[in-house]
């Protein structure tokens, strides 16, 4: 007892012989302690900044990355379409089909609405969940080109604007709930769809009908879309004016709780981007219909198509609150946001946090426990042990947890990597001089190079000058207006120049300031290059058609004119307008072989008639006249290998014909002439060999003229002539003289002689020089023979008598 007294007189008189000492050293304490606070808080601030910025870059690099893939895919398919619709084949056949409906057919003529079905089939190949249809100009009737869908017609409203938008000429997008068809004979309806539709002109330019397709949202687009997630809670999702989700939410879970969706039912065009008010996912409920909730904050500025950011915080379509970027696509006519919530967005932060003030907190109750002991004495130390061990132990703990939420964060970051190395375009970053700062794994095998060939490096460190000038100039065109810029670039590679759809964004600091740019582009090399092959073919086939001194046409399957060169057009005197999409056979060809000619063709095309390479047929001309022309005809093959119409390519053969016929009256005369005179008519050519004999030399000479053609004058002359009539032709023949009745004894066929006198004239070739001669002959054996004995009396008179 007297111990503890005198040990509680010795504490209390320590404590008092201490003096101020004791007192100073917890001031001093809790002024360092204040200082350490305020550092840590400053620090805490920068730490804040830091982390918005990085969610800043995390969220708008996902949402540029996935709003271009969309653009690229929107692109791609406009090509494809667009190709297809500027396809003879495929423009022939809409045209025929639209022209078919409004000429008695309900849904077109079966064989042309299997045609379109069999070249669309086999442009764009097997796409399940794809649908097509063409859409006339004229009153707006709908066809389905879709196999497995109903086929039926449909009219389209004065009010539709993806149809009137691509009727007018313009490459249209579009999202609707519906397909225009339902999807089958049950009457199913198909799910939200996403449109593209074009324009299908004629060989003149002028908008015959339209072609569009659809996609359902849950396929291709979704999946699309669904690629931009960071972590575990970040979403990209897009929505339309009317705020009506038009992708996959991935939070079906939390949807079907809220009562939102039903089981099994998709978020498309279901869910509606409305702030509900407090946290669904924790049990809050509104208590009035979401259909009169207010749209969320972001997607209030999307509608009015504004870009903008959040990093604060704002309730999304589930109530939980989230950070986010969001804009609105012309291109896609929809608008996109990338989420995340705010929990996993700043858990870093919030561990960082967390933790400092627990250290603040901990340092706080040290000093007061150890103000304590100094107050209580050494009987404190045990309670100042146990509480210094307790803090130790609270510190490791929340430094493992923030280390635990570091590899999530870097998880999620891994995550976002391995998309951006994946997909098969190029995604890169720079900063605001033009380094590199990031390029993809697809970025450095295209260009065969390394990160340390890239990173720090600028585009004048990788391209030749010229194209880094170019890139360094785009580039600019980003950071001074802070806008997306869309563009087509190229660049050279190790096989040749290539040509890419470059979208180029800019990317932000904690301040708002632009801290460089992200790219995403997608190599277009072959599809342009096919592109420009088929338009190079496309205008040489036709520039040799107009330049060529030919007649030219091409034909649909049903004979309608599809294409006419300008010289047929000066022979006929029509316009390129009055004939093109008119029919050949009601125009141009007489009316007593047209109904035959146009029945021919019809079973030409449906492979039932024989296919006639060349032939003459009279065309007529706007003036009621005919010409003769000679055609060379070539089939054209669609895509299905079925006849999809002709090129035909004519000579005038008309003055030829009339000369040919007035020779061949000319000779039919002479024949007629030569056939009715005593004289023999022949030719022979420059070597004394007969080409031509008229049929009186077979009553002269007992020879048919068959016999006589091809051989030599001379061996028909008797023996004892040949010689000396050979040689007198020959000097007439090279002076090209005419000669007149010369006589020369010939043998007849059956061997007796007879005496012909002949005269003939040289024939001239092109160059002037003797071509063989032209003659006749004619029978006067009787004449000297009658003669002969009066020569003989007259020189017995004449001769003396012995």
């Amino acid at each position: 007892m007297n111990r503890a007294k005198n040990n509680k007189r010795y504490d209390e008189e320590t404590w008092k012989s201490s003096g101020p000492s004791r007192l100073t050293m917890p001031l001093i304490a809790f002024m360092w302690v204040g200082l350490v606070g305020i550092v840590s808080l400053i620090a805490l601030e920068n730490i804040r900044r830091e982390a918005e910025t990085s969610v800043r870059n995390s969220i708008s690099t996902v949402l540029q990355s996935t709003h271009s893939l969309l653009v690229n895919w929107v692109e791609e398919n406009r090509r494809d379409l667009e190709s297809l619709a500027s396809h003879e084949d495929f423009r022939s056949a809409a045209t025929i089909l639209t022209a078919e409906m409004t000429s008695g057919y309900d849904r077109g003529n079966p064989l042309t609405l299997t045609r379109l079905q069999n070249i669309v089939g086999l442009h764009f190949g097997e796409k399940p969940g794809w649908r097509f249809m063409v859409v006339s100009k004229s009153d707006k009737v709908l066809v389905s080109l879709s196999k497995g869908y109903s086929v039926g017609t449909g009219d389209a409203g004065e009010e539709d604007e993806f149809i009137n938008g691509m009727l007018s000429g313009k490459f249209t997008v579009d999202t609707r709930r519906e397909w225009y068809f339902k999807q089958d004979a049950t009457g199913a309806a198909t799910s939200g769809v996403f449109l593209f539709g074009v324009p299908v002109k004629d060989q003149s330019g002028r908008i015959v009908a339209g072609f569009a397709l659809g996609t359902d949202l849950n396929r291709d687009f979704s999946q699309f879309i669904q690629l931009g997630r960071i972590g575990w809670t970040g979403e990209t999702y897009a929505f339309n004016r009317d705020g009506l989700m038009l992708s996959e939410s991935r939070f079906h879970e939390h949807l079907r709780q809220a009562s939102i969706i039903n089981p099994g039912q998709s978020s498309t065009f279901t869910v509606s981007i409305r702030d509900p008010g407090g946290d669904m996912t924790r049990g809050y409920r509104p208590r009035i219909s979401r259909d009169t909730l207010p749209l969320t904050r972001m997607a209030q500025e999307v509608v009015k198509e504004l870009y903008g950011e959040d990093l604060e915080g704002y309730r999304d379509y589930r109530g939980v609150p989230v950070v986010g970027e969001w804009l609105w696509s012309n291109q896609l006519g929809i608008g996109l946001t990338t989420e995340i919530d705010v929990d996993e967005a700043y858990s870093a932060y919030y561990l960082t946090r967390n933790t400092i003030f627990l250290i603040m907190g901990a340092t706080g109750a040290l000093t007061l426990t150890l103000y304590m002991m100094l107050l209580g004495g050494s009987r404190q130390s045990t309670t100042l042990a146990r509480t210094a061990m307790f803090a130790n132990e609270l510190l490791r703990k929340e430094v493992d947890i923030r280390e635990k939420a570091e590899e999530a964060l870097k998880s999620s970051e891994k995550r976002l990597q391995g998309m951006m190395d994946n997909t098969t375009s190029i995604i890169y970053m720079k900063d605001p001089q033009g380094k590199y700062i990031h390029a993809n794994k697809r970025f450095l095998r295209l260009f065969h190079l390394t990160a340390e060939n890239v990173i720090g490096k600028s585009d004048y460190d990788i391209f030749p000058k010229k194209t880094a000038a170019t890139f360094r100039a785009n580039d600019l065109t980003v950071l001074n207006t802070g806008e997306l810029l869309e563009l087509e670039e190229t660049a050279p590679s190790f096989d040749g120049e290539r040509t890419y759809i470059s979208v180029k964004f800019p990317l932000y600091d904690e301040n708002g300031k632009t801290q460089g740019l992200c790219g995403v582009s997608t190599d277009i090399t072959e599809r342009k290059l096919a592109e420009n092959a088929l338009k190079e073919s496309e205008r040489r086939f036709r520039h040799m058609l107009e330049d060529v001194n030919l007649l030219s046409v091409m034909l649909d399957n049903k004979g309608n004119v599809t294409f006419i060169n300008d010289f047929l057009l000066e022979r006929t005197g029509y316009k390129w307008e009055e004939v093109v999409g008119r029919n050949w056979f009601d125009m141009f060809i007489p009316e007593e072989i047209g109904q035959q000619t146009k029945e021919h063709y019809s079973k030409l095309v449906a492979g039932e008639g024989e296919f006639l390479k060349n032939y003459e047929s009279e065309l007529l001309t706007s003036a009621g006249g005919r010409k003769l022309v000679a055609w060379s005809n070539t089939e054209l093959f669609g895509a299905d290998g079925l006849i999809s119409g002709t090129t035909s390519m004519g000579v005038d053969i008309t003055e030829q014909r009339a000369a040919a016929d007035a020779l061949a009256l000319s000779e039919s005369r002479l024949n007629d002439i030569a056939r009715n005179s005593g004289d023999w008519i022949w030719e022979l050519d420059r070597r004394g060999k007969v080409v031509y004999s008229s049929p009186v030399v077979e009553h002269i000479t007992g020879h048919k003229p068959e016999d006589v053609m091809g051989r030599h004058f001379s061996d028909f002359l008797h023996p004892e002539e040949a010689e000396k009539i050979s040689t007198v032709a020959k000097d007439i023949c090279a002076r090209s003289q005419s000669f007149v009745n010369i006589s020369s004894r010939i043998l007849h066929k059956n061997g007796a002689v007879l005496y012909l006198e002949s005269s003939g004239m040289p024939i001239s070739d092109t160059n002037g020089e003797c071509a063989g001669y032209r003659g006749s002959s004619r029978d006067i054996t009787a004449r000297i023979m009658g003669r002969e004995p009066s020569r003989r009396a007259s020189k017995a008179c004449r001769t003396p008598s012995p």
